[in-house]
């Protein structure tokens, strides 16, 4: 994500942060006092041993469970590129979850080091995921309660009953994860895997926050609370539109909340990181 990009959403309040003792300070009491609500992507879901980021390697296994000659592919293809050289083929999309599924549930290494350390930080209580694989939820069960099942799990569709939070992320108790964009289950619609999906669950998050997930809208539009997104990957355009949907009001219009944005240079998100505040 390009800071050219995002620097256009309101020139008066963003501001780059590397090196600022002051940004961090806040940011940090921030955390001590249970205010961030973090947002997980796929830039910070990493596999063990090597620490190796999730999506490529799951974007290999697809190709292969749909006997995609990667030669047809760049060495750097998403998840997004697969699906689209398949259906281009004139294969099924309602095959592509199926396989997604059955390869998580079957070849999923376990978490990375970066996941395991995000989530030794006990005072997130409540993870937004924008990812539909489970290594977060993992990575909280191992980290905080020692590989037993503790972590609640809720994902939203927006071709299913809108599912909320069960209070207010102040009133939650244990381990929270949320996943915002679906969860992998067998069922076509249930989780964003290409860019088309994207776009309908964004509509159905704007749709839906207010009315029928009362506790998330809340949260997400809390001006005393800060989101932090970290690896979202996504492109300026598309982050412009998830925020807009998450906040429930116009970017420029939220001058009193401070969230922020940590995104990678070309690796896990611990080196080159780039913060942005003020949005």
């Amino acid at each position: 994500m390009a800071s050219t990009g995002l620097s256009n959403v309101s020139d008066t309040t963003l501001s780059t942060a590397i090196g600022d003792e002051e940004f961090w300070n806040d940011l940090l009491e921030f955390i001590e006092d249970g205010k961030v609500i973090p947002i997980v992507g796929q830039g910070v879901t990493t596999i063990a041993p090597s620490n190796e980021l999730l999506a490529p390697w799951l974007a290999g296994k697809l190709a292969r469970s749909l006997s995609i000659d990667r030669t047809e592919l760049s060495s750097d293809a998403s998840l997004n590129d697969v699906v689209c050289q398949y259906l281009l083929r004139g294969g099924s999309s309602e095959t592509v979850y199926k396989r997604l599924h059955r390869i998580l549930l079957q070849d999923c290494p376990k978490p990375g080091k970066t996941l395991e350390q995000l989530v030794s930080i006990d005072k997130f209580r409540l993870f937004l995921s924008t990812t539909f694989d489970s290594l977060l939820e993992t990575a909280i069960n191992t980290v905080r309660f020692g590989g037993e099942f503790g972590t609640r799990v809720c994902a939203y569709s927006p071709y299913a009953d809108p599912v909320d939070l069960p209070a207010r992320m102040k009133y939650l108790s244990g381990s929270t994860v949320y996943h915002i964009l679906g969860k992998s289950s067998k069922q076509e619609g249930d989780f964003v895997v290409w860019e088309d999906d994207m776009l309908e669950f964004i509509l159905g998050l704007h749709r839906h926050l207010k009315d029928d997930l009362p506790n998330l809208a809340k949260d997400l539009k809390d001006q005393k609370l800060h989101c932090l997104a970290l690896g979202l990957n996504f492109s300026d355009w598309l982050v412009r539109f998830f925020l807009r949907a998450a906040r429930q009001d116009r970017l420029t219009d939220s001058v009193k909340r401070i969230d922020y944005i940590a995104e990678e240079g070309g690796g896990v998100w611990n080196d080159g990181l780039v913060i942005f505040s003020g949005l």
